[in-house]
């Protein structure tokens, strides 16, 4: 007796493609959706480029931000930021730049780099006029980490500012200053400030006129600069440090 109910063979094989078919047809939906969807093509990409970048770092990462053994990084150039009354006092002995070198877990002294420049204080707002040997420190140094500044300390010395009026007299600088009228300064005097050593040295205080480009009645704001018996610059304060300048052709 023949079974109605029974499918050929060829049947079954028709409908199992047919499903296999539909199964592959919503994949290939779902891929094409995750392809073309900024979104996912932006999750994919991060991902990726996440284990890329981990597997490639693997080892440094690992040395890194595992490693529980102390090593020491050694910085150089590091600013000193010198706190002092300077309005009150000149200063001089303290270095600009400093190296510092720390010490502690590697993971520890990357958090404390990231956090912004490595700045080295000289803190001499207590101090008084004269000589003082001052202990550089590490600005926020957390204790985790050991820090060795070179050098260590620092001969500051911390000079008195006195202020004295001078006179002001014009500097021409012209290829032909025959032909040029003495230049008019709007003003005649000028305040320096500086430590009384370097108040005792200034012998005179120019106003410096370049005229080597000009070809007739001109201004201009010419800079002020101190001078010493040798005619060496003298690092002051100078105010104001430039004056008005008015410069005339001789008449022919």
């Amino acid at each position: 007796m023949i079974d109605n109910n029974s499918q050929p063979p060829m049947g079954k094989l028709h409908l199992i493609y047919r499903i296999v078919r539909l199964i592959f047809s919503k994949l290939s939906k779902m891929v094409d959706h995750i392809i073309y969807s900024k979104t996912w093509a932006a999750l994919v990409s991060l991902v990726a480029a996440v284990i890329i970048c981990v597997s490639i770092n693997y080892d440094v990462i690992g040395t890194q931000l595992f490693n529980d053994q102390s090593t020491t990084v050694q910085i150089n150039s590091v600013e000193v930021d010198t706190l002092y009354d300077s309005e009150k006092y000149d200063l001089t002995g303290v270095p600009s730049t400093v190296t510092v070198m720390l010490t502690g877990k590697a993971a520890d002294i990357q958090v404390f780099r990231a956090k912004g420049e490595v700045k080295v204080i000289c803190d001499l707002r207590k101090n008084q006029e004269g000589d003082s040997v001052v202990q550089l420190e590490v600005d926020n140094l957390p204790s985790e980490l050991d820090a060795k500044i070179e050098p260590a300390t620092v001969t500051a010395h911390l000079a008195e500012r006195v202020s004295k009026r001078f006179s002001v007299s014009a500097e021409l600088y012209a290829s032909n200053s025959s032909k040029w009228n003495t230049p008019t300064l709007d003003t005649n005097s000028v305040t320096i400030s500086g430590t009384e050593e370097q108040i005792d040295t200034i012998r005179s205080v120019k106003a410096i006129i370049d005229a080597s480009n000009q070809t007739g009645d001109f201004e201009t704001n010419a800079t002020l600069v101190a001078y010493d018996s040798k005619g060496e610059t003298v690092d002051v304060q100078i105010e104001p440090s430039t004056v008005k300048a008015e410069v005339s052709l001789k008449n022919e």
